[in-house]
């Protein structure tokens, strides 16, 4: 369950009620980013859309975090392009839909599940009460590994809202929309999905004002380099026009929260470690209550709890060790990480 940093300052006021709130609410800040900074446990996973040929793509946070480290990065090499957009004509009676603003998407769909971007918008009619739609979908769009058949969107409000129908339709169907028709509101994909390959990561270092990687050549990007001063992921072999249909990179990275922070951005684990930070700054402040063997013992304790933390990041998972009664008596350990099993140890 997420946690706030308001709910974090409750206990802290107990230990330096002679501070202001905001030199607490500040301090407590300051130590989630030291912490985010630290054990990079903050992270988010973004996909980046690009077409070849390119060498490098620009990664910015929607949210305007800073970005931390680049963790892993994984390329689209198979996806299905776009389709072309469907076409529909309507008759003012016959049918039971509502009067409103048409327009028809479709999102192509592989034999493996995977799914296109939307194509364009139809063309748009403003339907009466009862009418009938007829609409033409596109012929099918190329792709590597196959098509399988059309997921057809509708909106009735000129495309603020849209729906999906629950049949599937083939390429260059005719379909009759009459107000029979099942829609269930959802909203557009947003990008692609196929097949993704993970890629290796890479130094970028330039000596003689030259990269270690030819950059010269295009080709199947196999490795990357996360380049902090740009914010631009450089990729070696740069992707080639085999790409001009597009590609995706999903790229997961962490990142250290900028302005306001409200909700904290950690696994429960880093609660304490919140705490014993903040403490450690608060007693150096000049004060009644100021203690500043409190504050190293309180410094003390942090750096355990990030050290504790750092753990949990490289074994990319976070989440306390639980033990179950043991139904001979004694305990059972059982592990949850990224090198652990279900079958545990004990007695």
């Amino acid at each position: 369950m997420a946690y706030t940093v308001r709910s974090i300052l409750g206990k802290i006021r107990l230990h330096r009620s002679d501070l202001r709130e905001a030199e607490l609410d500040y301090i407590t800040q300051e130590t989630v980013r030291k912490i985010c900074r630290l054990t990079m446990l903050a992270q988010k996973m973004v996909v980046l859309p690009f077409v070849g040929p390119t060498a490098q793509l620009a990664l910015t946070d929607s949210a305007g975090e800073d970005v931390n480290r680049v963790h892993l990065v994984r390329i689209q090499e198979s996806t299905i392009n776009t389709p072309s957009a469907p076409s529909f004509t309507s008759v003012t009676s016959g049918g039971t839909l509502s009067a409103g603003t048409y327009i028809y998407k479709v999102v192509a769909v592989g034999p493996q599940g995977w799914i296109s971007l939307p194509s364009a918008s139809s063309n748009s009619i403003v339907v009466t009460l009862n009418s009938v739609n007829t609409i033409t979908l596109p012929a099918a769009p190329t792709t590597q590994y196959g098509f399988d058949h059309f997921t057809l969107y509708r909106s009735t409000n000129g495309g603020s809202t849209w729906s999906v129908a629950s049949p599937f339709y083939a390429a260059s169907a005719s379909v009759v929309d009459n107000g029979s028709l099942t829609f269930v509101s959802s909203a557009l994909p947003t990008y692609a999905t196929g097949d993704y390959k993970t890629m290796s990561e890479t130094n970028e270092v330039f000596m003689n004002d030259t990269l270690p990687k030819p950059d010269s050549s295009f080709g199947d990007p196999m490795v990357w380099a996360f380049d902090a001063l740009t914010s631009t992921i450089n990729l070696y072999p740069p992707a080639s026009n085999a790409y001009a249909n597009g590609g995706n990179l999903e790229v997961t990275y962490s990142y250290i929260p900028r302005g306001e922070i409200d909700t904290v951005p950690l696994p429960p684990e880093a609660e304490d470690g919140i705490i014993y930070g903040t403490l450690a700054e608060a007693y150096i402040f000049t004060g009644p209550s100021q203690n500043i063997q409190l504050g190293k013992m309180y410094e003390t304790k942090f750096n355990n709890e990030t050290s504790n933390l750092k753990s949990v990041a490289i074994q990319g998972n976070s989440g306390r060790m639980a033990i179950p009664a043991n139904p001979l008596g004694g305990r059972r350990k059982k592990p949850f990480g990224a090198f652990g099993s279900s079958s545990g140890w004990g007695w």
